[in-house]
């Protein structure tokens, strides 16, 4: 059966380079691509990623667009709204199965708001310690779910923003936004409270 599915593997790759699909110009087993499926043939968890976010040092080009390359992990560079260019390859990968893009506050002149790949998380016990499951502002098509999706962020720190009062999300055992860390407390208000979540700073 392994030797089938080797066979079966090298066929595919064949083909895949002979129809000029993906091409074998670099070390490690890593392919240019056309586009999307060219990757997906050698290697489901890696996009094709256009060579213009890439640098040509060390690299061997070829007349495809892009380069395989593996999903966002953990503190990867993404985009908030990825999209696949004309050439169909992304500008950036988007983030793989369990990270969620978070913004950065900075914007591509050319792509849009950028932003790193956090760990998802539905649950406090999922997150690090001095972590919660923090879930943001929810919208009101989300405030019926049962379960609720976040990214692991650490507490707040001085000036960061909290909730003051009851986080209506506690129950869930997950946060609107992280507690303050010790020794700083939700306390500096800004003057205006909202309904149903009021929002203040982490101070001291």
């Amino acid at each position: 059966m392994k030797a089938t599915i080797s066979l079966l593997c090298l066929v595919l790759l064949h083909l895949g380079v002979a129809s000029g699909i993906i091409s074998k110009q670099r070390p490690l087993l890593s392919f240019d691509c056309l586009n999307q499926p060219g990757c997906q043939m050698v290697n489901g968890k890696q996009c094709c990623q256009s060579k213009g976010r890439q640098s040509s040092r060390g690299s061997i080009r070829t007349s495809l667009p892009g380069v395989c390359q593996a999903f966002g992990t953990l503190g990867s560079a993404c985009l908030m709204y990825p999209k696949q260019l004309e050439d169909g390859t992304y500008p950036v990968c988007p983030c793989g199965i369990g990270y969620r893009c978070v913004a950065s506050g900075v914007k591509d002149m050319t792509y849009g708001q950028m932003g790193t790949c956090e760990s998802q998380c539905t649950d406090n016990s999922e997150c690090n310690e001095g972590q919660c499951c923090r879930i943001g502002e929810v919208l009101k098509g989300r405030k019926k779910r049962s379960v609720y999706t976040g990214v692991c962020t650490s507490f707040g720190t001085l000036g960061s923003k909290c909730v003051n009062g009851t986080d209506p999300l506690t129950h869930n055992n997950v946060h609107t936004e992280c507690p303050c860390a010790s020794p700083l407390d939700c306390n500096v208000s800004d003057g205006y409270r909202t309904i149903p979540v009021d929002f203040a700073k982490c101070g001291i």
